[in-house]
């Protein structure tokens, strides 16, 4: 094509155009960098993005988190992995500040803050302070949540009678529980009322698991005082146990059936003993709300609601049709329903009861229960006050055990059971975070393999590469 004058000048126009807009592309890229951050995570457990859980915790705690590290300034490895760290909670909380202070250059501040070591991490928000001696996604999330609940929760344990203790470590005591409440903020505590005769104030649930032996008059007018005046109650009990608790079944209107729930879908999970209940459905109920985790239950009692004057009740578990009530010792031989006596599913395991400020409740003594309504006075009865009340009744207290709390969803169905019963409702459907294996695993033949590749193959693929690279310039 020949080139003539004014298709020269229109080849300068359009070079001209292009560089312009190149430029307007260049300059916009630029710009639209500096103000706004596009990220992907595409590791394989997108270990540089904050958890779901970190995600609900930061979305709870609406209020400025500082963070200062007390780093010196040459200990640029540690700031490096701390400000990756707060990078990824940042793109979702920005008012997470993360501050460095030198505890070389500044020890008074370092001694005002009680810091003994290089590294140590103190976290604030809305004016309460908590110190960790290291710092990683997990317990910066279990910090931020403890310092988000509005006041301290007392979580009391009733003990005296044989019951789970959530200060031994064993297959059937509560060990893992109590971790768990302490790294969600909660405090916990034992009480026997034999020895003092009085549920504190400060009580934000009482717990009663698996009582062995019978109360005492006293003790059991205790716990009664103690639901009249609006305490919070978690009462779990197993299908063996002979202590019933009359007195209580009767007072919150809740009793458990004989015999023992016998569930035949717990094979799907390939658990041959059928005394485990499986629940992988929910009725809905801000405790299992989104809530999609199988949970476990090995030996459960059936539940029957026998009076609900006072209670609103709500259906929390319940088992799957191919489940029934067992009134036959189980043995060894195998396990077939009796249309005659046993009682086909599903079955309710699990209540809660809900008593709402200005209930009229009767407030009646144990020496006074044998005397009929039109004896009692009225001022045996009042007006329940302050916030909603709450109960939660299980037929099952194996569920929370350190053999089985590990199983399934139960671990987050137990924090959600306490963060209802303690009214802490922006902290349901937090599920606890459970720390994400990054070990690889490799059987002998995956292991050679890897190791033939790196100590030959790959280098003789780079010798080969070389030798005919060479042979190709030698012919040229």
């Amino acid at each position: 094509m020949q080139v003539n004058p004014q298709i020269r000048k229109q080849l300068r126009i359009q070079h001209r155009i292009f560089l312009f807009l190149l430029l307007v592309i260049v300059i916009s890229i630029a710009w639209l960098s500096l103000h706004y951050d596009i990220e992907s995570d595409w590791t394989q457990n997108k270990r540089n993005t904050p958890s779901e859980t970190s995600l609900n915790v930061l979305a709870s705690a609406q209020d400025p988190v500082t963070i200062k590290a007390f780093v010196s300034s040459a200990n640029n490895a540690e700031k490096r992995s701390l400000e990756k760290l707060i990078s990824g909670f940042h793109r979702y909380k920005n008012n997470i500040v993360l501050k460095f202070i030198d505890p070389i250059t500044q020890p008074g501040l370092t001694r005002e803050h009680n810091i003994h070591g290089e590294g140590e991490v103190l976290i604030e928000y809305q004016g309460r302070e908590e110190k960790l001696r290291y710092l990683d996604e997990q317990s910066l999330t279990n910090a931020i949540q403890r310092l988000a609940r509005n006041s301290q929760k007392w979580i009391v344990f009733l003990e005296g009678h044989g019951e789970r203790t959530p200060y031994q470590q064993g297959n059937y005591d509560y060990g893992t529980l109590r971790q768990q409440l302490d790294n969600k903020g909660f405090k916990t505590r034992a009480i026997n009322l034999a020895e003092k005769p009085q549920i504190s104030e400060d009580t934000a649930v009482l717990v009663i698991a698996d009582i062995q032996s019978a109360l005492l008059a006293g003790e059991m007018q205790i716990i009664q005082d103690y639901i009249d005046g609006g305490g919070n109650l978690l009462w779990m009990h197993e299908p063996a146990s002979t202590i019933k608790l009359d007195e209580l079944s009767e007072q919150i209107g809740v009793e458990t059936l004989p015999g023992m729930i016998i569930d035949m879908n717990s094979q799907l999970m390939g658990i041959s003993d059928p005394r485990f209940v499986m629940i992988p459905e929910y009725p809905a109920h801000a405790i299992t709300r989104n809530f999609d985790t199988v949970s476990l239950f090995p030996t459960a009692a059936g539940l029957e609601v026998i009076e609900t004057e006072d209670w609103e009740v709500s259906l929390l578990l319940e088992s799957l049709t191919r489940s029934w009530i067992e009134m036959d010792e189980i043995g060894t031989d195998e396990i077939t329903m009796d249309s005659g006596s046993d009682t086909p599913g599903p079955i309710t395991l699990g209540l809660t009861l809900t008593r709402f400020p200005g209930t009229e409740i009767d407030t009646v003594d144990q020496g006074e229960k044998s005397a009929g309504p039109s004896e009692l006075d009225d001022d045996e009865s009042e007006i329940l006050s302050g916030d909603e009340q709450r109960i939660v009744v299980i037929g099952d207290a194996d569920f929370l055990a350190d053999a089985y709390i590990g199983q399934g969803g139960n671990l987050d169905l137990a924090i959600n059971i306490f963060n209802w019963l303690t009214r802490d409702d922006s902290f349901l459907n937090i599920p606890a975070r459970t720390l994400i294996d990054q070990q690889l695993s490799l059987n002998p033949a995956e292991q050679i393999f890897i190791g033939l590749m790196f100590i030959a193959l790959i280098p003789l693929g780079l010798i080969v590469a070389g030798i005919i690279i060479w042979l190709r310039r030698r012919r040229m």
